[in-house]
Order: C-alpha cells, then sequence, then structure tokens
C-alpha cells in the first residue's frame, strides 16, 4: 500500500474510534422504552446520542423524552455526585455548591455542565431562595440558549419573580413576553405559551387588576387546550365576580363545573370557590349561605392544591368554609344547630390554621368575621 493511501485510511480508522460511544447514557421515551448512547447534544428540540459500541449518531426529538437522564455513572464528578446527593437529602444550599464546582470544572462533559446549571438553579428555588435561583436560571439560558431544561427554566425564573419578596412582576414578564417571542423558534409549544399567559393574569388579581387579568383570560378562553381553556374561564369568572357581574360570574364558572376534566382540580376549586362567593353576593340569607357553604367545603374536600400548585384558592376556601359556619350559627334560631354549627366552624378555622396559619397571618380576624353581624 502506497505511504499516503495507508496514512488516509489510518486517520479514517482513528476518526472512527475516537467517534465511537465512550459512555452509556439513557432517557426514557414516551412508548415508555429506553434509549441508551452516549449523549452529545441537548437542546430545547432534540437529543442527540451515539449508540453504545457503534459511530452511528441518532437523534431523538425532545417532546418524545419523559422523565431525567440517567447519565453514566462514571462520566459524573464527585462534585456533581455529592450534590445529586444532597439534593436527594434536601440539603440545597450544599447541593447548589457542588453543582457549581461541577459546571466550572473543566474536565466536566458540556452535556453534564448544562445539567450541573439547572440543579443548582433548582436548589436554590426549593431551598425558598428565589433570588439567587432567578440568577442561576438566567445564567443557565445565557449560557445555554437552546437549553433542554429552557421551558423550565422559563417557567422557574417566573415563579421565583412572582413569589420573591417583594414581588417583580414586570421582571415576570418581561420573561413571558421573551419566551412568546421565540417559542415557535424553539420548538415550544403554545400550550406551554398558555401556561405562562395563566401565570400573567393571576399576578394581574394579585395586582388588583381585574381588567388587565381579564383581557389576558379572554385571550385563552379558546385555547386548543382543554386544560387552559378552562382555567381561563374560572379566571373569566373570578374577573366578572370583581366587577359585580353576578349573572355572568355564574354561568362562567358554571361553564367550568359543567365541562372542565376532574383531574383540573385547581381550575375547579376556583369555580365552586367563585359560585359561593355568587352565592353570598345574592343575599345573606340562610338559604344562600348554605349553598355557598357546600361549594366551598367541595374544594376543601376534593380539590387540594398539589406540591407546586398555588394555595390560594384551596385556602380561601376553608376561610370562607368557617365564616359560613359561623354566619348560619348566628341566623339559626334552634339553640342545638346553633350549636353545632358553631363547632363545624371552630373545627374548619383550627384546621385552617394548621393547614395555612403562617401563610395567612392574619386568618384569625379574617375567619372571625362573620358574613353576618
Amino acid at each position: 500500500m502506497p505511504m499516503r493511501l495507508f496514512a488516509c485510511a489510518f486517520f479514517v480508522a482513528a476518526s472512527a474510534l475516537s467517534a465511537r460511544a465512550q459512555y452509556v447514557d439513557s432517557v426514557t421515551l414516551t412508548t415508555g422504552k429506553a434509549m441508551e448512547g452516549e449523549i452529545q447534544k441537548l437542546t430545547s428540540k432534540e437529543i442527540s446520542l451515539v449508540l453504545p459500541g457503534t459511530t452511528s449518531l441518532v437523534t431523538v426529538q425532545r417532546d418524545q423524552v419523559v422523565g431525567e437522564i440517567s447519565w453514566d455513572e462514571s462520566s459524573i464528578p464527585p462534585a456533581m455526585n455529592n450534590g445529586r446527593s444532597q439534593f436527594a437529602s434536601g440539603q440545597y444550599a450544599a447541593a447548589a455548591a457542588n453543582f457549581l464546582k461541577a459546571y466550572q470544572a473543566g474536565g466536566t462533559r458540556n452535556v453534564l455542565k448544562q445539567e450541573c446549571a439547572y440543579k443548582m438553579a433548582e436548589a436554590y428555588r426549593l431551598s425558598g431562595n428565589f433570588g439567587e435561583a432567578a440568577t442561576a436560571y438566567q445564567k443557565l439560558l445565557t449560557d445555554f440558549p437552546e437549553s433542554f431544561y429552557i421551558k423550565e427554566a422559563y417557567s422557574a425564573i417566573v415563579d421565583c419573580f412572582m413569589f420573591s419578596s417583594p414581588p417583580n412582576f414586570a421582571g415576570a414578564r418581561q420573561y413571558i413576553g421573551q419566551i412568546s417571542a421565540k417559542a415557535k423558534d424553539l420548538g415550544i409549544s403554545e400550550e406551554f405559551v398558555g401556561e405562562l399567559k395563566l401565570k400573567d393574569a393571576r399576578m394581574y388579581e394579585r395586582q388588583n387588576q381585574p381588567a388587565q387579568a381579564q383581557g389576558v383570560y379572554n385571550s385563552l378562553t379558546n385555547s386548543k387546550t382543554p386544560r387552559i381553556q378552562w382555567a381561563a374561564v374560572a379566571g373569566l369568572g373570578v374577573c366578572q365576580l370583581a366587577a359585580k357581574e353576578l349573572d355572568k360570574a355564574r354561568a362562567s364558572f358554571k361553564k367550568v363545573i359543567d365541562n372542565a376534566d376532574r383531574s383540573q382540580s385547581q381550575t375547579l376549586g376556583r369555580a365552586y370557590n367563585g359560585l359561593g362567593e355568587c352565592y353570598l353576593a345574592a343575599g345573606l340569607d340562610a338559604a344562600n349561605v348554605k349553598e355557598a357553604l357546600f361549594c366551598f367545603l367541595r374544594t376543601v374536600t376534593l380539590y387540594l392544591p398539589g406540591a407546586n400548585d398555588l394555595v390560594d384558592d384551596h385556602a380561601r376556601a376553608m376561610m370562607m368554609g368557617a365564616r359560613c359556619f359561623f354566619a348560619l350559627e348566628k341566623l339559626e334560631a334552634n339553640q342545638e344547630q346553633k350549636d353545632k354549627y358553631g363547632l363545624e366552624g371552630q373545627k374548619l378555622a383550627a384546621r385552617f390554621r394548621d393547614t395555612y396559619g403562617g401563610d395567612f397571618p392574619n386568618w384569625v380576624k379574617a375567619i372571625q368575621d362573620p358574613l353576618v353581624k
């Protein structure tokens, strides 16, 4: 073989060898099957892997992947491994420090750097350090503009700004606008953008700007995603109630109750709470107070908030339910029944105190302020 030809052959063989999978990572697909290979690239649109023992590069769409990525243990640097253990045991400050250390280490795989940046931000968020968390998520988006975790990062930044003290509503809206503008280019669904816009409307509610909130909700009532559609209709009802448009509000709440999927607990809780408020607004006689009470108790017992849900509506249902019991105690003539209403009101008030007292410091005054003087 001529020397030149031999040299070329050697180069091709060496290149192929260097491109072979060195690590075996694993992702779970929506089909339930796992795909293994060395992950080379992580973006908001896709994951690229080199299959084990080959030079074959396979690309999987981002929306085909569920759950967390399982990384080859031999490729994980010690600091990242420590961070994972501390994260799992709730030692979030220590975990964040180790994820940062692994991120800054020169020998860390680039795809693991992205993982470390995301986990560091998550650790800050879960520790309640929303300022540091927002900064860490922003760094993730700066260093990895098309990050695999782009949806999680934008959603978390909005939450951090919403729940920081004081809230940074303007900052949250800035990021909602950013991701909305480039969602299509990044392969991000309208459904995700709709979820963020629902948060935007809730921010307007917290700012006591029902007209602005209503405008956002109106834009989402025809969403192709039922979960967003009915959440928007429930929010629209809340705005109508604030504007004292009782007939419109009642119609909105009943529409949600009749059509929303039973799994949409947050939305159904809002709708039943709103319907209860409508009964009270119609008149504080015993019949209306009882109907309102049934609505609030339904939210209390059936529509508990999940780990990442807002607790406002469930807490309000408890508070209003207790107030309804105390109101019925005042309206009732029969002493035995009067005592029963009072006892039930005390039980629900105690449950509210134990569950939400720390988050709502004025809960005693709110509950003891009966509907009927």
